[in-house]
């Protein structure tokens, strides 16, 4: 089943005119709120069952559905998870990047990102302009002292992880809308001294949207494969980051003021490995070579695709040119010899993506794995690589070039 989805103006513009006013931006989608909600989640794991939010079910017709909101209840057990991504690459060096990663769940569950001393954590992965890379990974304290804080308005959310010095948090007043994120990570390297770091990330000419739709004022279905939930706040946005590792044999630092960053949300009611066989999930900025007119932001890809144990291909693209209708595009339950949307094929130097696109065409995309993020042999890799290819758009021919972060693995290695 394939679907593509629109979002129009003229809904937005509905939306406003029957909708009670809250002061906010300038935006369609201001008046469209619900009021703030905040729970607390206390670093233990549940005994029982769990509940999975995989529908976004009946809504207010003036309420946002938020999309980083808690989405396994009342927490997750040792097999279930939640976990929220956050991902910068400096423009001007890709060496340099920061990969956090706010994790609900045991490595039972979660096995590539979550640890075995605690079911709330934070990681962080960092690769430096020298080549060299760093990971660490903060465990809560137990119980109620290293609780989860989690408010959620509009789309977006303000996550608060005691005890761990990590947070991700709105900067502006368009809170709301989540078009801008902080991120904070600091962790006392045992024995040796402080690592420190913030991001701070601004949404470029895309909307938050689901593995089908970008409508976030309607029902939608919230799964990207069975039993695997999905949202993507920022599929394209610039960042500014910082970090830094002060220790008493050696230090590290990185500052970056043109970034590309991403975030997304994904959440099981089962192990992840039991949804997925193998996937590819990932976003990349490109320019567009050739346009006679001027595109301040030119393409923005975000991508998810997954074989479940079935054999069916599970897949969601997001490929938005600015300024143009924005659409996102899926096909469940594929067989692997008629998988039309996005044909992937990767090997140890690179990943090969050919988009099907609602304009009729195709963005042909190489990515380079030129940097090397994280790494589970024959397991789990994480990667930002620069990116070229070509794509038809009105019936003619354009070379694209850019920047990608990405991510993949398998259950069988």
């Amino acid at each position: 089943m394939k679907t593509s989805v629109l979002l129009f103006a003229s809904f937005a513009a509905l939306a406003a005119s029957i909708c009670p006013n809250k002061p906010g931006p300038e935006d369609p989608l201001s008046n469209n709120y619900r009021d703030a909600e905040t729970v607390i989640i206390p670093n233990r794991l549940h005994e029982g069952e769990v509940k999975a939010q995989f529908e976004t079910g009946p809504i207010d017709p003036c309420a946002l559905v938020p999309l980083d909101a808690q989405r396994i209840t009342p927490q997750p057990n040792k097999t279930s998870f939640e976990m929220w991504t956050f991902s910068t690459v400096n423009l001007n060096n890709i060496s340099e990047t920061a990969t956090i990663v706010f994790y609900l769940g045991t490595k039972e569950a979660l096995p590539y990102w979550a640890g075995d001393l605690s079911a709330i954590g934070v990681s962080a992965a960092l690769t430096w302009a020298d080549g060299t890379r760093d990971s660490f990974r903060v465990s809560a304290l137990s119980g109620d002292e290293g609780a989860l804080n989690l408010t959620t308005d509009g789309v977006n959310a303000n996550g608060t992880f005691k005890s761990t010095g990590a947070s991700f948090v709105p900067i502006s007043a368009r809170l709301m809308h989540g078009k801008e994120i902080g991120v904070t990570f600091k962790y006392q390297y045992p024995g040796q001294g402080l690592v420190a770091g913030r991001i701070a990330s601004t949404a470029i000419n895309q909307e938050p949207h689901f593995s089908c739709s970008i409508n976030v004022t309607e029902p939608q279905s919230l799964e990207v494969m069975p039993h695997l939930g999905w949202t993507n706040l920022h599929a394209d946005a610039y960042a500014w980051s910082e970090f830094n590792i002060d220790s008493r044999s050696f230090n590290k630092n990185m500052s970056t003021q043109h970034s590309i960053s991403f975030h997304d949300h994904m959440w099981s009611d089962r192990p992840f490995l039991d949804s997925v066989k193998n996937w590819s999930r990932g976003n990349a900025h490109l320019n567009v070579t050739g346009f006679k007119e001027r595109l301040e932001s030119g393409y923005s890809i975000v991508w998810f695709q997954g074989e479940d144990h079935d054999g069916k291909i599970h897949t969601s693209s997001y490929v938005v040119l600015s300024d143009r209708p924005q659409t996102v595009c899926c096909e469940k339950g594929a067989d692997k010899d008629k998988v039309e949307l996005l044909i992937l094929k990767s090997n140890a130097t690179t990943v090969q993506l050919t988009f099907k696109l609602d304009t009729g065409g195709t963005l042909d995309l190489n990515i380079q794995k030129d940097v090397l993020i994280t790494n589970l042999p024959d397991q789990f890799g994480r990667y930002a690589g620069k990116a070229k290819g070509n794509t038809v758009y009105e019936g003619q021919n354009y070379g694209v070039e850019g920047v990608a972060w990405f991510e993949e693995g398998s259950a069988t290695g």
